[in-house]
């Protein structure tokens, strides 16, 4: 459940910062024309890098922490669904990485406005950061498995179980 929870929400932090990008230069904007906004919207290069290693899965942030505890906790992985699973990992790293490359950084277009985040904006994307970053920081054990079942409360369910 952390794992998909924090995929989804570093998926939707992504997509709040591509809206910032849609606001600005209109719905049908195409990505590989807006380059170089490092320079110009430095609040923005910084959120959408720390989204960008989040859902990468780097250490810090939750995304990391789930993967491990899925890697780690799994009784008996089959080697083949290990190495797809790391193969599918790899390949979406690369193509974040590749997706925030090109929006951060080259050559600045100088018929693009240049405005940087507004404070709801940095707001609403600072908090997806700070949540991923402690869904990865939470010790483990508060995602843990509930608490012992106490043996009167079995013993009444094994009473309302069906016999054969």
């Amino acid at each position: 459940a952390l794992l998909v929870g924090a995929i989804g929400l570093a998926t939707s932090g992504l997509l709040i910062a591509w809206q910032v990008i849609r606001t600005r230069y209109g719905d049908d904007v195409d990505p590989q024309a807006i380059s170089g906004l490092a320079a110009a919207m430095p609040k923005y290069a910084v959120v959408l890098s720390l989204l960008g290693l989040a859902a990468m899965g780097i250490p810090p942030f939750g995304v990391f922490a789930g993967f491990m505890g899925l890697v780690l906790t799994s009784p008996q992985a089959p080697v083949f669904g290990l190495f797809l699973v790391l193969g599918a990992w790899l390949a979406a790293s690369w193509y974040i990485m590749q997706l925030v490359q090109q929006l951060l950084f080259g050559a600045s277009r100088p018929g693009l406005r240049y405005t940087d985040l507004l404070h709801p904006e940095l707001i609403s994307l600072v908090v997806v950061v700070l949540v991923l970053l402690a869904l990865g920081l939470i010790p483990s054990t508060l995602f843990g498995p509930e608490q012992a079942v106490q043996p009167q409360t079995t013993a009444f369910l094994e009473s309302l179980a069906w016999r054969n």
